[in-house]
Parts: structure tokens; C-alpha cells; sequence
């Protein structure tokens, strides 16, 4: 019994001391964590782009464009206040989300949905005639998240590739 208490034991050591099995995880951990960069900056750049659209459609006016019948079927545009309380809201749910995966020391949740929900506030605006009004609150309240996440990426990257390096220096 103490013999194989023994080799189980043993088992494991072998496998975490074995340094090219470290090296590959190490290359798997830069290459992920390359990957999680590259997201970071893809967002920020497909926001900028969206921005830029928006901002030459901020005089437009959709609701000339679509036809009587289906504007009574939509109904009135959301009033712009309603819209501002609900970007102010996921402003503070997002920064709230992002300074606990940093506080956790956790993957930061740079994901595509951010960019649908960052760009979803122009629509809103536009369907609601007042982006002209308020497009500069959507791009600083973009611009401001971006800016955080992409902090939160930078000192999660920074950490693994110390946490790589330690761990490489010690074989």
C-alpha cells in the first residue's frame, strides 16, 4: 500500500518538473494570451470604425425614410433621457465587471459582444433623432471602457508572462 501511495505521488512531479511540457504550455499561455491582445485591439478599432460611421449619419433622419405605414407600426421613437440612463447604467455594470476581473487577477472579458452593445447606443440615438446630441457621450463612454479593458489586458498579460518567466527560471 505505501508502495503505491508512493508512485502516485511521484506521478505527478515527474509530469510539472519535466521542462519541455512546460515550455509548451508556456508557448499555448503567450499564444493565448497574444490572441487576447489582439482582440483588445480589433474592438477598439472596429469601434473607432463605427464611431466614424456614425458620426456622418449623426444628422440623419430615419424615421423620414421609412414608410407611414411601418412607423405606426413601430411606434414613437425612446426618448434620449431614457437612453442616456441606460447607457450610464451599463457604463457602471461594465466598469464594475472589469475592476473585479482585476481585482481577481482574472482573464478580462474582452469578448465581441461589448462591441454590439458599445455600437447599439448610436442606433438607439439615431432612431431617437438626438445622435447629434449625444454622440460624443457614446464615444467617451466607449473610448473610456476600451481604454479600461485594455488596461485590465495589459496587467493580466504582464502578470502571466512574469508568472511564465519565474516559472522558466526555475529549470
Amino acid at each position: 500500500m505505501i508502495g503505491h501511495l508512493k508512485s502516485n505521488m511521484e506521478t505527478p512531479l515527474k509530469e510539472e518538473s519535466d521542462p519541455c511540457k512546460r515550455q509548451g504550455n508556456n508557448r499555448h499561455d503567450t499564444a493565448s494570451l497574444s490572441a487576447l491582445v489582439n482582440r483588445g485591439r480589433w474592438n477598439f478599432s472596429l469601434f473607432l470604425l463605427i464611431s466614424g460611421a456614425a458620426f456622418f449619419a449623426r444628422d440623419f433622419n430615419l424615421f423620414a425614410v421609412i414608410p407611414e405605414n411601418a412607423r405606426q407600426l413601430l411606434g414613437s421613437p425612446p426618448p434620449p433621457d431614457l437612453i442616456t440612463i441606460a447607457l450610464a447604467i451599463y457604463a457602471l455594470s461594465a466598469i464594475i465587471l472589469l475592476l473585479s476581473s482585476l481585482a481577481n487577477n482574472s482573464r478580462p472579458p474582452a469578448n465581441w459582444t461589448h462591441l454590439g452593445y458599445r455600437g447599439a447606443f448610436y442606433f438607439f440615438y439615431l432612431v431617437s433623432n438626438s445622435l447629434a446630441d449625444n454622440f460624443l457621450a457614446v464615444f467617451y463612454v466607449g473610448v473610456i471602457l476600451y481604454g479600461l479593458e485594455n488596461l485590465c489586458i495589459w496587467l493580466y498579460t504582464t502578470r502571466a508572462s512574469d508568472g511564465n518567466q519565474k516559472a522558466m527560471q526555475r529549470f
